[in-house]
């Protein structure tokens, strides 16, 4: 992993997350996708406060975007948007087929991760998308067959409020140090679910504090 890694968010909307990682080292190349006009100035905007004035940010439908000729980064995060584009609406460039726009961001993250050792992602997915089968199991496979899935976090109800009620999770993978991952590699799962009355709502949004419980778990386990 290279000691100034580049970070991609492929779905940036208002690029929280870019500002974070930039917050976390200002010299940092981040560079994303928005297909949407206000999101996208939101995002440029919040960048430019934290002094970043000629971020790599780009307008367009990421998911139009071919998949193996773009810019790889070796850290990809993101929130992408979830959606039923209709199976007739997908594009034909992606081996597994689907209307279901969390799929396809999965596909297109796992093809724009640098091909070395440790170039890792983290995305949220509805929860449904670790339990649904066929054109879902067909990119499961692939992702556990090419990547190695290091972490696995369940989402308290009410993350996203007011935007989603959805129950969301974020997967963490990286590359492998071989071809494939070891079979003994291990996961880490952690399901948040603070006490009702701590728990995210339209007018008590998700807090820093709500991940607590993930990170000082998340270190444990590394040690």
């Amino acid at each position: 992993m290279s000691s100034n890694p580049t970070v991609y968010d492929p779905a940036y909307g208002s690029a929280g997350l870019l500002a974070q990682v930039l917050d976390a080292a200002s010299s940092r190349a981040v560079f994303g996708l928005e297909q949407k006009a206000f999101p996208a100035l939101l995002g440029a905007t919040l960048l430019a406060l934290r002094g970043s004035f000629t971020p790599h940010l780009a307008r367009g439908n990421t998911l139009n975007a071919p998949l193996h000729c773009g810019r790889r980064a070796d850290v990809i995060l993101s929130n992408p948007y979830f959606a039923d584009i209709g199976q007739a609406n997908a594009p034909s460039h992606f081996a597994v087929r689907s209307g279901a726009t969390d799929l396809l961001f999965v596909q297109h993250i796992m093809a724009r991760l640098k091909r070395r050792p440790g170039a890792r992602a983290a995305v949220v997915v509805p929860e449904g998308f670790l339990f649904r089968g066929d054109a879902f199991a067909a990119v499961k496979r692939v992702l556990l067959d090419t990547f190695h899935l290091t972490g696995l976090i369940g989402l308290p109800t009410g993350a996203f409020a007011p935007f989603s009620d959805l129950k969301t999770a974020i997967l963490v993978f990286e590359r492998p140090a071989t071809a494939a991952p070891a079979p003994d590699r291990l996961t880490w799962c952690c399901a948040l679910t603070p006490p009702k009355e701590l728990r995210p709502t339209k007018t008590r949004p998700l807090a820093d504090a709500h991940l607590d419980e993930a990170r000082s778990g998340w270190r444990a386990w590394q040690i």
